[in-house]
């Protein structure tokens, strides 16, 4: 109370710096009570300066209130340093330094627990107390105050009962000395009982008393035959006398020996008595003799305090006032902070805490936003600046590769020349017949041998060929390899014949039967003649442009511009190996051959079957393929189908980049499509329209793929089916076209839900978010089909996105849909299709021809396994 007042009177008492600095010697004494003013204010966390008022003026009472709990948390940290000393050398029983040491630390652990008990308050930024915080924090400080105050009342008690446990323990050794000689004597090993000397002064007493007893009764018989009472009855020596008198001997030698072996066993067992005895009394000696040289210990002396507090109520009722007393003192700054009202300075602290938490959350707020923005910025810039270097570098590549393979053909038309072919602009676009040098027809004219279909026909040649067929040698897929390069008989390499392509790739069979309108278009299997090391791998050659095609920059010689040559760009496309000009060839790409097949073979497949699950992750590669190559390419597909997806050991392979073209570049956009998967515009699309392609179109094919996955039939065949527009075989019937076109752009197919409804065992809630996507990307409208995106966004990204959510919602919900295995072999009933046409509207007629258009409904039909 006394320092609450020094603290009050001097809280308010603040000489100024000038005088302090002056050096006066009058205020040594004030600057020491300064000083020892705010060493107590310093332990509870605060200082002088913080505990002023908004007028300038001291907060008293804060002021006394602080000091006072700082002061009590010094004054616990002294006295836990001289309990702890106290406590460790009453236990030994003399002082050490290292005592010293332990009561240091255990001070300094004290004080700075108090001072953090202390000091921290709750910033109460809802309003409402810590209640429950400031409890658990007095419990855990609870409980170390009543381990100090059992630890150390123990030697305090001892020092204060010092002569009443020293006589205890007095009484206690007379009766350990007492109990210790009872327990010796009671020791078997200093017992006569069962020892051999006692039992042979039995056996010795045993046999002497019988001799004495046959001595008494010899004697007796003696006596009788010489009165005449016993024997023959005659008093007098006769021979009955003698016997008994031989007897009577016989007795008496007896009883001689057994008394010389009693006397013998007697010694024995008193020598053996007597050497016990004393081994008894040394022992005792000796116990007596540890039990008093024992110096009381710690265990002692708290058995003798234990005594005398059960039978002495004063000596336990001091035992607990001292627990209490301590107790309490060391638990004082707990107390007084918990019991405390709340000071304006913590009311202050708070404020200002809240203060700097909102400010701190709007600058974090700021620093998100502004960085978020920043990289925006940054990848846009970064994205502007690779598209443009990669439509730069694209230009350059065309050019490049143009400009060489107008110098291939150019030195090629020159070659054509030198050996005697017609120039192209006398026969059209398809190959010319040939003129011989040497021989000549009957007519004068040049004899001739048909070419590509449409070319002239003539009699037979008179340089003749010989006709190469491919035998099966035995190699895995069945490739025949041969070393020379030879000609068919119609003098045209390829169509199946062991040649050398590119001066690299040695050609087998064809992989499928060339067939109508585009048999040139044929993939041949091919080993590298250049890779003696690795036979076994095999590749695929395929010839995306004939030798003596049109004239000009082919269309098709986008595939060779899609992807790089030699680079994989992604793990879900399949690499161009290489790709050029070959005079006997003509225009192809290499890439390498899958051996599981394409999802199209998948799907007919009776062996292996497809899950939910399965689909699922086929389509995520597949838009993961497209989406790397329109980032890095600028490219589309524009032909996505099960057949143009191979099977690699792992993933997917995204095969075919026939109708692949640029976005934004100068080259007419594609000819061609595949039926059921192509979306409206590319379908509807005319000659010369170079709006139409986007990254839309490949989310359609896409979402056509993934439709036929789970159904087992492509999106509108079954309306297309029902309507009649379809031959027996699946094919486009070449008069309804035009209702086919306005089917495609007006009507949306069937719903996956549709089938999920009449197939058992198909959750359709859980499936829902799956029906949905497909459906929107099976739009006819591109602008439903894949809403406006960002500008770093491609269609391809966010379709990938929106199917990642979807699987990562139903993976989340542990789906056992995703188990199930899906196909027209699983999914056997079809939802009821209308029949009813779409309006007659006019639609934009197709650049394709309509013979073109059934040969590609009969591939759809065939690729969809219906």
């Amino acid at each position: 109370m006394l320092m609450g007042t020094v603290s009050g009177r001097l809280g308010w008492w603040r000489p100024d710096a000038g005088t302090i600095a002056g050096g006066d010697p009058r205020l040594a004494g004030r600057r020491f009570w300064v000083r020892l003013h705010e060493l107590p204010l310093r332990v509870v966390g605060v200082r002088s300066k913080d505990l002023m008022g908004a007028d300038g003026e001291p907060l008293t009472f804060d002021r006394t209130r602080y000091f006072v709990v700082g002061l009590s948390v010094v004054i616990t940290a002294l006295f836990a340093f001289a309990a702890m000393t106290t406590a460790a050398a009453l236990m030994v029983g003399h002082l050490s330094w290292g005592f010293v040491g332990l009561g240091a630390l255990w001070s300094a652990f004290i004080f700075n627990i108090d001072r953090w008990v202390v000091s921290s308050f709750d910033y109460d930024f809802d309003g409402k107390p810590g209640r429950a915080q400031r409890w658990g924090l007095t419990a855990v400080r609870l409980c170390i105050a009543l381990l100090i105050a059992f630890s150390i009342s123990e030697p305090l008690l001892m020092v204060i009962f010092r002569s009443e446990i020293q006589a205890a323990l007095a009484e206690q050794r007379i009766r350990d000395v007492r109990a210790a000689g009872d327990e010796i004597r009671a020791d078997s090993r200093y017992q006569m009982q069962d020892s051999p000397e006692a039992r042979a002064l039995a056996d010795a007493t045993a046999a002497n008393a019988s001799a004495l007893a046959r001595q008494r009764a010899a004697n007796d018989a003696v006596d009788e035959e010489l009165s005449g009472r016993g024997g023959s009855g005659v008093a007098g020596i006769g021979d009955r006398a003698l016997e008994r008198e031989a007897d009577l001997r016989q007795a008496d030698t007896e009883v001689t020996a057994s008394a010389a072996a009693l006397d013998v066993a007697q010694r024995a067992y008193t020598d053996k008595a007597s050497r016990l005895a004393d081994e008894r009394d040394g022992a005792i000696t000796a116990r007596v003799r540890e039990i008093s040289d024992r110096a009381p210990g710690l265990i002692d002396r708290e058995r003798a305090l234990g005594a005398l507090a059960q039978r002495e109520f004063v000596v336990d009722f001091t035992q607990w006032l001292v627990r209490g007393l301590l107790f309490m003192i060391d638990l004082t700054p707990a107390l007084l902070k918990m019991f405390s009202p709340q000071t304006l300075f913590e009311r202050q602290q708070r404020m200002r805490a809240r203060r700097l938490a909102s400010e701190a959350d709007r600058d974090v707020a700021s620093a998100i936003q502004i960085s978020a923005e920043k990289r925006e910025l940054d990848s846009a810039a970064a994205v502007f600046e690779l598209e443009r270097w990669a439509r730069v570098r694209d230009e350059e590549v065309a050019r490049e590769t143009d400009l060489a393979l107008r110098k291939v053909i150019a030195d090629h038309a020159h070659e054509v020349d030198e050996r005697g072919y017609d120039p192209l602009a006398s026969v059209g676009l398809l190959v010319a017949a040939r003129r011989s040098n040497r021989t000549k027809s009957t007519d004068g004219e040049p004899d001739s041998t048909s070419g590509e279909p449409g070319g002239s026909t003539a009699g037979p040649r008179n340089e003749t060929r010989e006709d190469i067929t491919l035998d099966d040698d035995g190699d895995d897929g069945g490739i025949a390899f041969d070393q020379p390069r030879r000609r068919n008989g119609a003098g045209r390499p390829g169509e199946g014949v062991t040649q050398l392509v590119g001066g690299r790739w040695r050609l087998g069979h064809p992989l499928v039967e060339p067939g109508a309108p585009v048999a040139w278009r044929t993939a041949f299997f091919a080993e590298d003649a250049l890779d003696r090391r690795n036979r076994k791998k095999y590749f695929v050659v395929k010839r995306v442009y004939p030798v003596h095609g049109a004239s000009g920059r082919p269309p098709v010689l986008n595939e060779l511009h899609s992807l790089p040559i030699g680079l994989e760009i992604s793990p879900f496309v399949a690499p161009v190996v290489q790709g050029g000009y070959d005079p006997d060839f003509g225009y192809f790409v290499v890439t390498p051959f899958y051996k599981n097949g394409t999802l199209a073979a998948l799907m007919e497949s009776e062996e292996r079957h497809l899950t939910l699950h399965n689909a699922l992750v086929y389509t995520e590669q597949i838009l993961q393929g497209l989406e790397t190559v329109f980032a890095e390419r600028n490219r589309v597909h524009l032909d996505i189908k099960p057949s143009n997806i191979a099977l690699d050991d792992r993933n997917i392979r995204i095969i075919d980049w026939g109708l692949a073209t640029g976005l934004g570049i100068e080259d007419d956009a594609p000819i061609g499509y595949s039926l059921w998967y192509a979306p409206p515009e590319q379908v509807t699309a005319t000659s010369g329209d170079k709006s139409w392609p986007s990254g839309r179109c490949d989310v359609r094919a896409v979402g056509a793929t993934l439709y036929s996955l789970v159904t087992g039939a492509p999106p509108l065949f079954l309306e297309a089916r029902n309507a009649g527009l379809l031959t027996e075989r699946g094919g486009l019937k070449k008069h309804r076209q035009p209702e086919f076109e306005r089917m495609l752009t007006l009507t949306q197919p069937a719903t996956l839900d549709s089938f999920f409804a009449i197939n058992e065992g198909w959750n359709r809630e859980e499936l829902q978010p799956l029906s949905d996507l497909v459906g929107r990307w099976l739009d006819p409208d591109p602008a439903r089909r894949c809403p406006a995106t960002e500008i770093l966004s491609s269609a391809q990204s966010v379709a990938l996105e929106d199917l990642r959510a979807v699987s990562a919602q139903l993976v989340g919900k542990k789906a056992s849909s995703l188990l199930r295995e899906v196909g027209g072999d699983r999914l056997v009933k079809h939802p009821l299709i209308p029949v009813d046409l779409p309006a007659q509207v006019p639609v934009p007629r197709s650049h394709h021809t309509v013979d073109t258009i059934v040969g590609e409904a009969a591939v759809g039909y065939k690729e969809a396994g219906i």
